[in-house]
């Protein structure tokens, strides 16, 4: 290691070089830099104060940064493993930080994601880190996962999604050996209200039937729209049939309350067809098929009521 720094370094660190500045401010990367041994960040540019609204009097160390502008702990967590074993240990050799992800709370209170990399330049005895702002594109990933994931009218998951997530809760129910049950719905006399009102006042009423049913079960429950006036639920760690049949009653008592579209009221109900991996049912087909049993089961004895599979359904 060089024990005689050169007069640029003596230089930066009291006061950096003009034409320095006006290289560094011009670059359309975020960048601040520390010192190794103290961890002090010495500098930061203009794309750095732009993007995030900090300068480099609001922090005077890395770790300072770091816990006070980084929301999220996994994140925290990675910056002290990529960066903090440099600081204060000295090295002969410059090294390369990985980029990573990084969401970054500025000073107005909004949370930007960065892509975030560095170096460790050993001789100068400097850590330079590096942010480029990606929000714009994780907004339209989002976007795009949403138009392939949900229901575009009720913003539920989609038929897609939902056999996604049930198969793969079907493998960890099997994995923990804890409970699955899945719901299949069926709106009832829906046809009813499109042929009377219209396809828009029935697209509100589908609407509005997502969010009862979103608030008649559990956070960890998953509720998809299927297609038409179909439903399907997957209840997680609902321990028995007793359980089951509280949030389906629940179910059916919140969409049989009157519902206001287009300034009428609208009574409908629900029918609801059960299956469970209790039942020795292991597979998505088999679950699927046991539930729309039960269901034309319910259906059959008059609807607006649940019915769980049993071996006699055949």
């Amino acid at each position: 290691m060089n024990k005689n720094p050169s007069p640029l370094l003596s230089t930066v660190e009291q006061h950096l070089d003009k034409h320095l500045q006006v290289v560094l401010n011009s670059l359309p990367v975020a960048i601040s830099w520390a010192r190794i041994s103290d961890a002090r960040i010495l500098f930061t540019n203009r794309k750095f104060t732009e993007l995030f609204g900090y300068d480099v009097r609001d922090f005077q160390t890395i770790p300072e940064w770091v816990d006070k502008t980084y929301p999220n702990p996994e994140q925290r967590a990675e910056a002290d493993a990529n960066w903090y074993k440099y600081l204060g240990n000295p090295t002969s050799e410059d090294f390369e930080i990985d980029q990573v992800e990084v969401d970054v709370l500025c000073k107005d209170g909004k949370i930007k994601t960065t892509i975030h990399g560095g170096v460790i330049l050993a001789e100068l005895g400097w850590a330079l880190a590096t942010f480029v702002d990606i929000s714009s594109r994780k907004k339209d990933e989002q976007l795009i996962r949403s138009l392939a994931e949900e229901d575009p009218l009720t913003n539920l998951a989609n038929r897609r999604s939902f056999d996604t997530y049930l198969a793969r809760e079907i493998s960890a129910s099997i994995d923990s050996h804890s409970p699955l049950h899945l719901l299949l719905l069926d709106l009832d006399h829906f046809k009813e209200v499109n042929d009377t009102l219209g396809h828009q006042a029935g697209d509100e009423l589908l609407k509005e039937v997502a969010v009862r049913l979103k608030a008649s079960v559990r956070s960890s429950d998953i509720v998809a729209r299927l297609g038409g006036d179909e439903f399907g639920i997957i209840l997680k760690n609902a321990v028995n049939y007793e359980t089951v049949g509280r949030i389906c009653t629940n179910i059916i008592e919140a969409v049989a309350k009157p519902f206001k579209i287009s300034g009428k009221y609208i009574n409908i109900g629900i029918s609801i067809g059960a299956s469970s991996m209790l039942d020795n049912t292991t597979s998505a087909g088999s679950l699927f098929a046991a539930a729309d049993k039960a269901l034309y089961k319910t259906k059959e004895e008059g609807r607006g009521h649940w019915n769980r599979y049993t071996k006699a359904m055949g």
